[in-house]
């Protein structure tokens, strides 16, 4: 049993570290706060890990891409990731602001977080997303001013890289460095189901039954938001660029299987690499881009748990979200979703981004940890149709949908 376990994915341990962390605070009660300081390991090494990581990755995003693609395919590319992870983002405001998420839950500790988000004017906020020491907001995990200056650096190094050595030095060793600090939160994951294991076991000891009724309201909606927002999104393929909608799904049917067994983005790609160029109607070198891309840039699930989540966790720490907030934390939301580590327990650190960017208690993810493989089961299969429909809109923005391969 125990090499089973071993054997399996993060997302299975994960889970399995979250049922005997509800077993543990059932049976302990509040005594679990002795084994609280095992979630915090695993809260600091993931926090230790996110200001280069997200640095290293907006820079690769912004730098790698040629200039020339950026004049064609790029620019198209990467208007319909904008537009349709901020329709996802809208959406989860929307919800958040008619029918906001609460936990019935008390945190450990929560008292000395109460109120830390604090408040500030929107003129107050904008001057705060400019660093005025880019190494301060490194070191200070300001995770705003880092994402800015980021990507200012990588358009640099991308105007200049082509004909400079020491500029191409530069990006190479962005890369390395990104690779590293991937390797480094792949480890930090090894010991994520321990630590969740904890968080969750000070969790339920301390809130018993209503932690698991709240967490599961929670869970639903944000999987009827995700079914709704893609609902939505291929009734718009079919009416805007004329497909069969069964005809979409049929084409499109082990992609989803695929993203929903697996709960990866990642690990569907081969497959939709394979499937759009055959089956969707898409010119190969479009697919080829397109698909990759988004992998790493366009998330539309996440900016709808993340918000959600965020929202929630809030009302523990009696956080109030006025409308302007709630604005703004879709803006994060989805600068966030940019940002996307593609990395063993992605989900996890994502939400801990969103979470400190807007002010929240990053000790609040430890509430959701185990929920990330649950979440993923309709955001995988909504991350990657994302990417297989923001491929078809650049086909038709070019001019090179083949309809004929689509309805063969």
């Amino acid at each position: 049993m125990l090499e089973k376990i071993k054997n399996s994915s993060l997302s299975m341990r994960i889970v399995a570290g979250s049922i005997i962390g509800i077993l543990i605070g059932f049976a302990f009660g509040e005594s679990t706060a002795n084994i609280q300081f095992l979630g915090d390991i695993f809260l600091r090494s993931v926090k230790m890990c996110v200001p280069l990581l997200i640095f290293c990755s907006i820079v690769e995003a912004s730098a790698s891409l040629p200039l020339q693609e950026l004049k064609s395919v790029g620019f198209k590319t990467l208007g319909v990731f904008f537009v349709s992870t901020s329709l996802s983002a809208v959406l989860s405001v929307i919800v958040a602001k008619f029918f906001p998420p609460v936990l019935n839950i008390t945190v450990p500790g929560k008292g000395a977080y109460e109120g830390a988000a604090g408040s500030e004017s929107i003129q107050e906020t904008l001057v705060n997303f400019i660093p005025d020491n880019a190494v301060a907001a490194l070191a200070n995990g300001t995770i705003v001013q880092i994402i800015i200056f980021a990507a200012l650096f990588g358009i640099s190094v991308n105007v200049l890289k082509e004909n400079n050595p020491a500029v191409n030095s530069v990006y190479e060793f962005t890369l390395g460095l990104r690779k590293v600090i991937m390797q480094i939160v792949t480890i930090v994951m090894i010991y994520a189901p321990i630590g969740i294991s904890a968080m969750i076991a000070g969790v339920i000891g301390t809130s018993g039954v209503s932690a698991l009724a709240s967490l599961g309201q929670i869970l639903l909606l944000v999987s009827i938001v995700d079914i709704i927002f893609f609902a939505v999104y291929t009734l718009y393929m079919s009416v805007r660029y004329k497909l069969n909608i069964v005809q979409l799904l049929k084409n499109s049917s082990s992609i989803i299987l695929m993203a929903f067994t697996t709960t990866s983005s990642a690990v569907t790609l081969p497959v939709a690499l394979n499937e759009v160029p055959n089956k969707m109607g898409v010119k190969e070198r479009i697919s080829d881009f397109v698909l990759p891309l988004g992998n790493a840039l366009n998330t539309n699930g996440a900016p709808i748990s993340n918000i959600l989540s965020a929202v929630a966790c809030a009302s523990i720490f009696d956080i109030e979200f006025t409308t302007s907030k709630l604005i703004l934390l879709g803006v994060f939301a989805i600068v966030a979703s940019f940002g996307n580590p593609g990395v063993p327990g992605g989900g996890i650190v994502s939400m801990a981004i969103v979470f400190q960017m807007i002010g929240i208690p990053v000790e609040g993810v430890a509430v959701f940890a185990g929920l990330d493989y649950f979440y993923s089961l309709t955001r995988a299969p909504l991350n990657v149709m994302g990417n297989v429909y923001s491929s078809i809109i650049v086909s038709n923005k070019l001019d090179e949908f083949d309809k004929n391969v689509f309805n063969d």
